[in-house]
């Protein structure tokens, strides 16, 4: 059963991926939206989460002349830094200070297959779906799919091969 995002859900996305890359800039972040997600498992005794797959979080968004090629269809490469920052986004939500945390909050890309199946046009009102299908202490495989609101045409279905590692302990000098 998924729960509501709430406001603090959407500080939280909009620090996740609002300062990164190109989104930053090409006035993308602002214009997604936390929906709703799945649980968030307790920190079990290894001070990470049993996290149930699949788990998903829900996004929305409208494409905007800003998000566009020259042809007035969602780039490519739009579409594949939304892959990479929601799927990113929505591992570092269930993170814990020792697991999915610092140094690198939700990861880093091994990975990122996109395929697109159809154009996506300007005005559009994408949902997204983020999939974590597997997630372990030091892997995550994730999926957006994206989908007309309206419809639910899938437009593109991206995936994600995440590792993580945790901070190295720094030893006590004598």
């Amino acid at each position: 059963m998924s729960q509501q995002a709430t406001a603090a859900d959407n500080e939280f996305l909009q620090r996740s991926i609002g300062t990164r890359g190109f989104g930053s800039k090409a006035n993308i972040t602002n214009k997604i939206i936390f929906v709703s997600h799945d649980p968030v498992p307790e920190i079990n005794a290894k001070g990470g989460r049993t996290v149930p797959t699949p788990w998903k979080a829900v996004y929305a968004g409208k494409v905007t002349a800003d998000w566009c090629n020259p042809f007035g269809t969602m780039h490519g490469g739009c579409a594949a830094w939304l892959t990479d920052e929601l799927t990113c986004s929505a591992v570092e939500y269930l993170s814990t200070p020792d697991w999915w945390g610092e140094p690198t909050p939700g990861g880093v890309s091994l990975n990122i297959d996109t395929t697109y199946y159809y154009a996506v046009p300007q005005g559009a009102n994408l949902r997204i779906v983020v999939t974590i299908d597997r997630i372990s202490g030091t892997l995550a495989n994730v999926q957006a799919e994206f989908t007309d609101a309206d419809s639910g045409l899938v437009y593109v279905i991206g995936k994600h091969i995440i590792a993580w590692r945790a901070a190295k302990k720094k030893s006590a000098k004598l």
